[in-house]
């Protein structure tokens, strides 16, 4: 096996996928069969004897870990995928590979199925954590090659391969920074760019020289790598702090977007609305004016010095724009008629009739869905009420999704 499965982190109700990589030149053909496997504990306690103390000796409690292994049925090639997982898939998963010669067991891989998965996908903090990781990784992995190697010094990730030529990373997964928008991980080493991921190796002296010099740096975070292990953040570089925030507008109103980085000043910032710049400002504040439709959309920031540039991810600006109700009018006894568009004269597309609810009230407390009641037609959303009948009095409003 030269990729093994690796541990998965997911939200309820998604989907886990498991998988294992097999050198090209093992003897065909080759048999899986993915296992469960349930991790227990069993606790020994033994008598020590030992002549020196007066009771003869003394009591020594042990702790073993032991595993059950069930096969999965039908679960018989190289990925093994869980769809739909709740936490009950909590458990250890591997994979027997057998061929004429015998059987490999693979490495065990944990599902880990909690809510809180979503935000760590998102939040700075943890986005953070992830690369600091991979760059951990990377500088062991390179430690150990360079131990192979001593005389060839490590220049780009290409040279860091197995004995077989595979890449020694496993899955190209850790050569992605999870904060990285701009790249994303392939799902194996077919026609693969060394020189395209998140991150890269800088020029460098032997451990002996200077075990602190940068040996990897992530091209989003700015964190590095050094010679000894130890991860740092190069504070001439800018870093973003915390993410940029989604946000709601009213049509007319102010949207006030804000960014915040750390860096050798003078930072400058650069905003994109969609992919394209926005010349308003270069401060860490874009205000928007005056909001009207077209201004929403994505947006994002790119920070610079004199050290290096990092882009945020992206946030999303929604314009709520009201609807403006026209005069009612009565087309015959108890039925009555309103019109309404856009306050900013957009037509209104029979696409978005399923977004609006009609809501009547008696007393401007108590309200109730008015049903079947729309329409579009010209561009108009159309209310009638059949049911204003001895109605003393009813309020109207139109509320959208």
């Amino acid at each position: 096996m030269i990729a093994h499965p690796l541990d998965e982190e997911a939200t309820p109700g998604s989907t886990v996928r498991f998988e294992v990589k097999i050198t090209a030149n093992a003897l065909q053909p080759l048999s899986f069969q993915w296992r469960r496997e349930h991790l227990y504990f069993v606790t020994n306690v033994s008598f020590i004897t030992d002549t020196n103390l007066s009771d003869g000796g003394f009591y020594r409690t042990n702790r073993e870990a032991r595993f059950t292994v069930a096969e999965l049925p039908g679960e018989t090639s190289a990925v093994y995928v869980m769809q739909n997982v709740t936490t009950n898939v909590y458990d250890y998963y591997s994979v027997a590979i057998s061929n004429a010669l015998g059987v490999a067991l693979s490495q065990r891989a944990r599902p880990l199925v909690l809510s809180v998965v979503a935000t760590r996908a998102t939040n700075d903090y943890w986005l953070g954590l992830g690369c600091e990781n991979n760059l951990r990784q990377i500088r062991l992995l390179a430690g150990i090659r360079g131990a192979f190697y001593p005389d060839q010094a490590i220049t780009n990730f290409s040279q860091m391969l197995n004995y077989d030529r595979s890449p020694m990373f496993e899955w190209p997964v850790l050569l992605y920074c999870p904060a990285d928008k701009a790249r994303t991980a392939p799902a194996d080493w077919n026609n693969f760019d060394f020189s395209n991921t998140s991150y890269e190796i800088l020029p460098h002296p032997s451990i002996e020289e200077d075990p602190v010099a940068p040996f990897c740096q992530c091209k989003v975070h700015h964190y590095y790598a050094a010679m000894d292990g130890s991860v740092r953040y190069a504070t001439n570089s800018p870093l973003l702090v915390g993410l940029l925030e989604d946000q709601t507008a009213t049509f007319g109103s102010d949207a006030v977007i804000r960014a915040n980085a750390l860096g050798l000043p003078p930072l400058t910032y650069t905003w994109y609305k969609d992919g394209l710049p926005v010349l308003t400002t270069t401060n860490r504040t874009l205000t928007l004016t005056n909001v009207v439709r077209g201004d929403a959309g994505m947006y994002s920031v790119v920070v610079s010095n004199s050290a290096g540039s990092v882009q945020s991810s992206s946030t999303t600006l929604t314009v709520r724009i009201p609807q403006r109700l026209a005069n009612p009018q009565f087309l015959s006894q108890g039925v009555l008629l309103l019109s309404s568009a856009y306050a900013d004269g957009w037509p209104v597309s029979t696409g978005e009739l399923a977004g609006f609810e009609v809501q009547v009230s008696p007393n401007l407390v108590d309200w109730t869905t008015l049903a079947n009641s729309l329409s579009v037609s010209n561009g108009l959303l159309i209310l009638q009420d059949h049911t204003s009948a001895n109605q003393a009095v009813r309020f109207y409003r139109i509320t959208q999704q």
